[in-house]
């Protein structure tokens, strides 16, 4: 069965669907679940990334105005 949800409808994203959300790349979102910036887990090779942790992120950014690395 194919998951028809939008991407602003999944609780649980992937790295390339996390990076398709906030148009950054998937190696950016990658290194923020590695460095712990962004809070996930891994399973197995893939991340499991929760769609408001990605959200944290971005709004916390985008308070103190600190550029993303």
């Amino acid at each position: 069965m194919k998951n028809n949800l939008k991407l602003n409808e999944k609780f649980i994203m992937t790295p390339e669907e996390a990076a398709e959300y906030t148009n950054t790349g998937t190696d950016v979102i990658r290194n923020l679940c590695i460095s712990g910036q962004i809070k996930a887990t891994k399973c197995g090779i893939n991340w499991k990334i929760p769609r408001i942790n990605v959200e944290q992120f971005f709004l916390d950014k985008a308070e103190t105005g600190d550029p993303i690395r």
